[in-house]
Formats: C-alpha cells, structure tokens, sequence
C-alpha cells in the first residue's frame, strides 16, 4: 500500500500539487524498525495535480484540510492506491 499526502494551493482536484509526503508499505522488511527503509527513498512520482493521481489509481482518503502558515492557507490531501 502507498499513502501520499500533498499539498496544494486552492481547494480543488485540478490545483497544482507544490509539496507531498509519500510511504510505501511494500518497503516495509519484517524484523527492522520502521523508519528504516532501504534506500533509495520512495519518491512519488510526477503528478501536477490531484485529479491526475486519482487518474493514475490513486484513492481519495480526506480532504482537502485546511493548513493554515506563514505564507497563507494551504490545502492537503491524503490519498493512497
């Protein structure tokens, strides 16, 4: 299972992804402590925006939530395939 969670600039699936968070459950290795993924590092692949990964499989969990920063509000999404 993978789980991503990616933020955006305005509440809506087609608004530009600018940052995200990625896991890969598949990397997981029984007997080593989470955390400890082999390398190289799961990288999400290159997705514009969140329609696109729901395109591509990915399944809508949450959002968007609202973020609120310096730089003003961002919007995140979970979504996992």
């Amino acid at each position: 299972m993978k789980i991503a969670s990616v933020l955006t600039k305005e509440p809506n699936l087609r608004s530009e992804i600018i940052g995200y968070t990625y896991e890969d459950s598949d990397l997981v290795v029984a007997g080593k402590a989470i955390g400890l993924t082999p390398a190289p590092y799961p990288k999400l692949p290159d997705y514009d925006c969140v329609l696109r990964m729901i395109a591509h499989g990915w399944k809508l969990l949450s959002g968007p939530t609202t973020i609120e920063a310096n730089e003003g509000s961002f919007y995140d999404w979970w979504l996992t395939k």
